[in-house]
């Protein structure tokens, strides 16, 4: 059987896709990157002195690789330095024991923060034990540098792991091509000189000029390589094709330059040359802005449509619906009662039927009362029914108002979400969750599910319908679908519950279903647990059970909102959803067993613990770091 190459191909990717989903290889290959990386960040100097680079790599990566990454820059800095090389190895020693430190004890954006003050803490303690004690004759100048490099390559780091920083990439450039200006190699295949030729011939002029200032930090050549590379730019404006003005522009800007300067270096000037033809060949672009700039205009829209319909909802306030005229309904009352009545003419009891009549009825001293009451009885009812109309068409009204709201302010953090508008937060936890059922009937009223939003977000969510049997069960359902479509479609979580809350008010099904919903952040272990007329949820640490929520009317009645409960996860901490089948009374006993036991087999248990007669469940969520990098 004959396979043609393009199959062979094909095959082999499929192979190589399979391998690389494989934890264990991403595993390998993340420490194997975050060691080769610090062992050339040790390269790094400023005027020939060894820079505390790679210690922001060591404070950025994942909680498992910075132990790959401490380890490559300690050998980096004893290859790369020799004996001068000493207090480096005691930086990635120190660093890695500070990480390790702050991790147990922070997490987030202020663990970002602590590791950089912690890092200009270390680098200075360091730095003068060596000046005091072992006779490093460091000047005040460089010990200071030192102090602000060793902070700043956590927070560059930090950035470029987590965020989608335009600077903060552009400094990366900057700082890569300085480290690799610094591992000894001939001129001509200088590898810091290459990939500032790289940047250049790539049209990301920004990088270009740091990997430039990079280069002369470095001090590789005599004439200003920042200059060159920022002429170089110059030089895509010549009348020649693109291609060859991309592949010329570094290495014709970087000779003018020496020419000027007056010190023609060959052997530096060909792998800047070398570097501009393979930037000018990428299919890519290495600008880190080029990519958002198209979302630019959709922003734009996005933001135009929330204002219109904030206006909407600023008009709608203002108007009032008109007021129900109770005189018209007396005029009628009159009418039917006096039309045929043969004293109609001089009565003057008729003229007192007004809307006074419905408050006190004995005002008018009529022949013939049988007739007035009955026309009076008619008057109240319609009265009645108008009135029940105004309330309905308010709480219209005002379902109405809080979707323009919702929808105002799901577009603005649309808008903020677009590529650029904001920071790509990394997982630090992942979820354990479970759950157990009981039927009283064959339809289960109660929903539980577990989901992802958008983000590091992920959501549970257990609606319980009122009741038992098949309408329960429909009701919900139909809850638990509408809002996993919000929720998925990146609908803020008060807003998705407002939705559902207005589509049974306006459905007229109120207290059809209650709603748990708990909002966990993999990233800080962060839970927001809303509550809308849901049974109390427990959050279990430490062997005790604090109960969470207290009973409130389901969604659909009038003006009745959620609550919300912020609480963290983050250090062992069990949360327990349940619905109304649940006997609350032993919850001490689930605290107990709690840390024993995995998630699905608390839930059981609780279950087992319970014998009410409506339909029960109980979710169990519990958070784990995580050392996989998603």
């Amino acid at each position: 059987m004959m396979v043609s190459v393009e199959t062979v191909l094909l095959r082999g990717k499929r192979r190589m896709e399979q391998w690389f989903r494989s934890p264990w290889v991403r595993i390998a290959a993340w420490g194997l990157g975050a060691f080769l990386g610090a062992l050339v960040l040790a390269a790094g100097a400023v005027q020939g002195k060894p820079q505390p680079i790679a210690l922001g790599l060591t404070a950025a990566v994942p909680e498992l690789y910075c132990i790959p990454a401490a380890l490559g820059s300690a050998l980096g800095f004893q290859l790369f330095w020799g004996s001068a090389g000493w207090q480096g190895v005691t930086w990635s020693v120190c660093a890695l024991a500070l990480r390790i430190g702050l991790d147990t004890w922070y997490h987030g954006d202020q663990r970002a923060g602590h590791l950089a003050a912690g890092t200009a803490c270390l680098v200075s303690a360091v730095g003068l034990i060596f000046q005091l004690w072992l006779g490093d004759n460091t000047t005040v100048g460089m010990y200071i540098l030192r102090i602000l490099i060793g902070a700043g390559s956590v927070w560059l780091f930090t950035r470029c792991m987590v965020g989608r920083s335009g600077v903060a990439r552009y400094l990366a450039f900057g700082t890569g091509v300085l480290t690799l200006a610094g591992v000894r190699s001939p001129g001509w295949c200088n590898l810091g000189l290459l990939a500032a030729g790289v940047l250049a011939g790539a049209e990301a002029l920004p990088a270009a000029a740091m990997a430039g200032l990079g280069l002369d930090l470095a001090g590789i050549t005599q004439a200003s390589m920042t200059a060159a590379l920022c002429l170089s730019a110059f030089f895509r404006l010549l009348p020649m094709k693109s291609p060859w003005r991309r592949m010329l522009a570094p290495g014709c800007a970087c000779l003018t330059v020496m020419v000027l300067d007056g010190s023609v270096e060959f052997p530096y000037l060909v792998p800047v040359a070398v570097g501009g033809v393979l930037g000018a060949m990428l299919p890519w672009s290495l600008d880190p802005l080029s990519r958002h700039t198209g979302t630019g205009a959709a922003q734009v829209q996005l933001e135009q449509l929330a204002r219109t319909m904030g206006t909407l909802q600023r008009e709608m306030l203002d108007l009032s619906p008109p007021e129900i005229d109770e005189n018209a309904v007396a005029d009628r009352v009159r009418i039917n009662a006096c039309g045929t009545c043969s004293a109609r003419e001089h009565c003057p009891e008729k003229d007192k039927i007004t809307s006074e009549i419905f408050r006190d009825p004995f005002r008018v001293e009529c022949r013939k009362p049988g007739r007035l009451l009955a026309e009076l009885r008619r008057g109240r009812e319609q009265l009645r029914w108008m009135h029940a109309d105004r309330v309905r068409q308010g709480e219209y009204r005002a379902v109405l108002l809080q979707q323009y709201g919702f929808l105002a302010d799901t577009l603005r953090t649309m808008a903020d979400r677009l590529p650029g508008g904001g920071v790509t937060a990394q997982a630090r936890f992942r979820l354990q969750v479970s759950s157990r059922s009981r039927k009283k009937e064959a339809s289960d009223g109660d929903r539980c599910t577990a989901f992802p939003g958008p983000g590091v977000r992920y959501f549970v969510l257990l609606c319980d319908g009122m009741g038992t049997g098949l309408g329960a069960a429909q009701a919900a359902e139909d809850a638990s679908a509408l809002l996993r479509r919000l929720l998925r479609g990146g609908v803020p979580a008060q807003h998705a519950l407002g939705c559902l809350h207005a589509q049974l008010t306006l459905g007229s099904r109120a207290g059809a279903v209650t709603v748990d919903l708990a909002e966990i952040r993999l990233d800080t272990g962060q839970v927001s647990l809303y509550k809308w007329g849901a049974a109390p949820s427990y959050l279990i640490r430490r062997g005790r059970a604090e109960k969470i929520g207290t009973a409130a009317p389901p969604p659909g009645f009038g003006e009745t909102r959620e609550t919300a409960a912020r609480l963290s996860l983050c250090r062992g901490e069990v949360l327990v959803l349940i619905s109304d089948g649940v006997e609350l009374g032993q919850a001490p006993a689930w605290a107990e067993q709690a840390s024993q036991m995995p998630a699905g087999e608390l839930a059981e248990r609780i279950l087992r613990q319970s014998a009410g007669e409506d339909d029960a469940t109980a979710a169990v969520i519990r958070l784990l770091p995580t050392s996989v990098v998603p």
